[in-house]
């Protein structure tokens, strides 16, 4: 069974209705994201659903209609540092990048696994492929990018992302506004 976007935000809808999340969501302010393929998934849905506000890809290869196109909506991308020698994909998935913001963190010294459970389940750098990034500050600074930036874009809380970069110095963030009128506060 394929899985689209629009079944996804039906059920939503549906569970809205009747159930335990009776008129407990609000499907003015759907964001998703997911890492790796599912990273790249979040993207996709963000260009099919009109339902869907933001996207994040959390160190996943976008993949699908990006090429062609530009994200309508906020998007953020959080990559784990990958070596010079490793193929950038996405830097030609991101090439139009937003007409809304676009969010590009870098979470220096950490590998694909970094956002995962892996490090926590296999200490072992040379078997969980982890980076040199300490894994519980890996996830909490990941944690903190998303949540900041679905509070900043759904919840429209005044919050400058931006300000986690001097905060950490694991991280790199560059923030792309086309539109010289957009601020980050």
């Amino acid at each position: 069974m394929v899985c689209r976007y629009s079944d996804v935000t039906s059920k939503l809808e549906e569970w809205n209705q009747k159930g335990t999340f009776r008129g407990k969501l609000d499907l003015n302010r759907i964001g998703v994201f997911g890492h790796s393929r599912g990273g790249g998934a979040a993207g996709d849905a963000l260009l099919k659903s009109d339902k869907i506000k933001l996207g994040a890809n959390i160190d996943g290869v976008q993949w699908g209609d990006i090429v062609d196109n530009r994200f309508q909506k906020p998007f953020m991308f959080i990559s784990a540092d990958w070596p010079d020698e490793h193929e950038d994909f996405n830097s030609h998935a991101y090439v139009n990048k937003s007409n809304d913001v676009f969010y590009k963190a870098w979470i220096h010294g950490s590998a694909h696994s970094n956002f995962m459970d892996i490090p926590f389940m296999i200490p072992l750098k040379e078997l969980s492929q982890a980076g040199e990034i300490d894994p519980y500050l890996g996830m909490q600074l990941t944690t903190k990018l998303v949540i900041s930036f679905f509070d900043k874009h759904l919840k429209k809380k005044n919050l400058d992302i931006n300000s986690l970069a001097s905060e950490y110095d694991s991280l790199e963030l560059s923030i792309d506004r086309p539109d010289p009128e957009l601020t980050e506060n």
